[in-house]
């Protein structure tokens, strides 16, 4: 099955409807939920140290990357005349071979991927063994192209690979300019957004938007060079902890309305070679909540996606 980017975010947020009928746990075997912090608290600007560059890379060698995984969606309330979301839970360990090819300006990127899964908790958990490709191409800044994104997965397991995807798709990388350890960086220049936040904030608002226009909120919280190691073949450490939330009523009107708190939070953490704008080491949490109400339902959905990956020198 081949995807766009836009699916990943819109299956998490509509799991109500289609990716219900896909998952085999129900409410009853929820998955323990670990705690989430929805604030963030990004340390003050405090440079230190000489001003160096983050080179971007002008090609892709092939790599190999092993990593850890973690995909919960956990439901709680009363759902009223709506389908139950069952609760579901997906963790383990991958393997990944990254390949570039064609020309500086227009270079495709092929991402290969075996996931070794446990589905459901502890007690009883179902082995999952399943294959991956993940498609893109780059445009002459070096940047994804947001519609050449692909990804071909078991339409099962597609909703939870989202935040596999932004490792390779989205932009998590420094400002190209001269930086400092300690230097907080504006989130736009470091940070896609869109994906993360914006968009899934007017998928949860569209129907208020058709009538009034779209609901915006500023993404808040903070990027910054954690630190430098080495000298111009050392590597930088970019740290991000960011947060979005918006509460609102939303489509229909009257008695029958429906109000939706929602909030997201992300925390990432790259290593990034200094002379060839290489990662080589990647972990980012991204998890997003949802609480519906109305005169007939009143419930929360909570999902969080989970990856740490390095490169495998073997």
């Amino acid at each position: 099955m081949s995807i766009t980017r836009a699916l990943p975010f819109l299956l998490l947020i509509a799991g109500a409807v289609g990716i219900a009928l896909a998952m085999r746990k129900t409410r009853d075997e929820a998955p323990p939920a670990r705690p989430i912090n929805w604030s963030v608290s990004p340390p003050a600007d405090q440079p230190r140290g000489e001003a160096f560059r983050v080179i971007r890379a002008s090609s892709s060698p092939a790599a190999r990357w092993k990593g850890t995984y973690t995909f919960e969606q956990s439901a709680t309330g009363r759902f009223g005349g709506e389908r139950t979301i069952p609760s579901r839970l997906l963790t383990g360990t991958f393997s990944a071979t990254e390949a570039m090819s064609g020309p500086a300006d227009a270079e495709e990127g092929a991402v290969d991927a075996s996931f070794d899964f446990d589905e459901g908790g502890p007690a009883s958990p179902t082995k999952r063994l399943f294959h991956a490709k993940l498609s893109f191409m780059k445009g002459a800044d070096g940047l994804v192209v947001h519609r050449s994104i692909h990804l071909d997965a078991p339409p099962d397991v597609t909703d939870a690979l989202e935040v596999f995807q932004f490792a390779w798709t989205q932009r998590f990388f420094p400002p190209d300019r001269p930086i400092r350890a300690g230097e907080r960086l504006a989130i736009d220049d470091c940070v896609e957004l869109d994906d993360a936040f914006r968009r899934p904030l007017w998928f949860l608002f569209k129907d208020r938007a058709a009538k009034s226009g779209p609901v915006s909120e500023p993404v808040e919280g903070g990027a910054w060079i954690e630190t430098r190691e080495g000298g111009m073949d050392g590597v930088a450490r970019l740290r991000a902890a960011l947060t979005h939330a918006h509460t609102g009523p939303t489509g229909p009107e009257g008695p029958s309305a429906v109000l939706v708190d929602y909030r997201a939070v992300l925390d990432g953490d790259r290593t990034i070679g200094l002379a060839d704008g290489m990662t080589r080491r990647h972990a980012l949490m991204l998890a997003r909540r949802i609480h519906y109400t109305s005169r007939d339902l009143d419930y929360v959905v909570v999902v969080r996606g989970e990856i740490s990956m390095e490169q495998d020198a073997k």
